[in-house]
């Protein structure tokens, strides 16, 4: 999940996990410009270290800030 904060409806960010071209798309959710979290994605980390690359499409999208994220591990 994602700690977000978002002016506009419709907004997307994709995550991407050590330069892999498969991305997930994380939908954000309409905060009326307070914090607000993003529904859970899932996405698989190797072992060790990784990269998480975010990046965003469809313009335009504006108004949008990413304050924090959390993982958990699934099993």
């Amino acid at each position: 999940t994602a700690k977000v904060v978002t002016v506009n409806y419709n907004q997307n960010m994709f995550l991407s996990v050590n330069g892999d071209r498969d991305e997930v798309k994380i939908m954000m959710p309409y905060t009326c410009g307070k914090w607000g979290d993003t529904e859970p994605v899932t996405v698989t980390l190797k072992s060790g270290e990784n990269t998480l690359n975010f990046s965003r499409d469809n313009p335009p999208q504006y108004g949008v800030a990413l304050k924090s994220f959390e993982l958990k591990p699934v099993r």
